[in-house]
């Protein structure tokens, strides 16, 4: 079975990844929107997608074009893998880098990140 690499989950990416999964291919999905990559939650672990997206930025510096946005998810990646996520979907640890970055934790621990809407608190005594 062939894996796809697919970065961009917008208003055309999510249902072109949709249709590509439906036809039976192993997806490698990324976004810069944790909640764009809800619906492929587990389906892109961070040293897969690194790999993906390192041969798209290979291949932009080949063609001379420029991959601003693939700098700086190639960016989260490599932060996320250091960290020793490297097996975790690509949303989860953006969702935990983001949150650091911001200092506030949007979810109490040992919560799904996928179902955390349901819990989303800043106040201070929610855990």
């Amino acid at each position: 079975m062939q894996t796809v690499g697919f970065i961009g989950l917008g208003n055309m990416g999510g249902p072109v990844v949709g249709h590509i999964q439906r036809d039976g291919f192993s997806m490698v999905v990324y976004d810069l929107r944790p909640d764009a990559m809800r619906p492929f939650q587990g389906t892109s672990p961070l040293k897969l997608l690194r790999k993906d997206v390192g041969l798209a930025m290979a291949l932009g510096r080949e063609l001379n074009v420029s991959l601003s946005l693939a700098n700086i998810t190639e960016q989260i990646l490599i932060e996320g893998i250091n960290r020793g996520w490297g097996d975790k979907s690509a949303y989860t640890a953006t969702f935990k880098l983001e949150e650091e970055a911001v200092q506030v934790m949007l979810r109490a621990d040992g919560v799904d990140p996928g179902r955390s809407n349901k819990y989303i608190s800043t106040h201070p005594d929610v855990k």
